[in-house]
């Protein structure tokens, strides 16, 4: 009975411990205690996103000839606070493409010659404003056009 009783009491400890450890950042964090007071975005820090989409269509059963576009961008954003964040759309570039896949959707970009060209895009900023890490508000100029703000939120969709 002592021997059962003993097991739980170390079982208790070893459980406790676990959860008191609060990992150490290596770089080391001024004024944080457990590193989630930001939430997503720290202020002053710059984050760089490579964002990819792809528009394909064909009939895979008679052949595997595909056609549709590839677009690729980076995404740079510039936190102000950790509910308002700037962000603007760095070399947007697509491809048009119309020929036969046999690896059909599963086709990696990467991997293929195509002909990857400027897309037409504002640089202009665009900022987001988040609550409890949803997004609330997405504000661009109004001389952005439909397509591109359009483009812009189905990539900011991911986030």
């Amino acid at each position: 009975m002592l021997v059962k009783l003993l097991f739980l009491a170390l079982v208790g400890i070893s459980t406790a411990y676990q959860y008191s450890y609060q990992y150490k950042f290596p770089y080391g964090r001024p004024d944080i205690k457990n590193g989630f007071e930001y939430g997503a975005w720290e202020p002053n820090r710059q984050y760089v996103y490579n964002v990819t989409s792809k528009t394909m269509t064909a009939l895979p059963d008679l052949e595997d000839q595909w056609t549709g576009t590839y677009t690729r961008a980076y995404l740079v954003f510039r936190p102000k606070s950790s509910e308002y964040v700037f962000g603007y759309v760095k070399q947007p570039e697509y491809a048009v493409f119309n020929e036969h896949l046999p690896q059909g959707y599963n086709t990696d970009p990467q991997y293929r010659n195509f002909k990857w060209r400027p897309m037409p895009m504002s640089s202009k900023p665009f900022a987001i404003r988040y609550f409890n890490g949803v997004i609330k508000g997405f504000y661009v100029e109004k001389v952005w056009p439909n397509h591109e703000v359009n483009i812009l939120k189905a990539w900011l969709s991911q986030f």
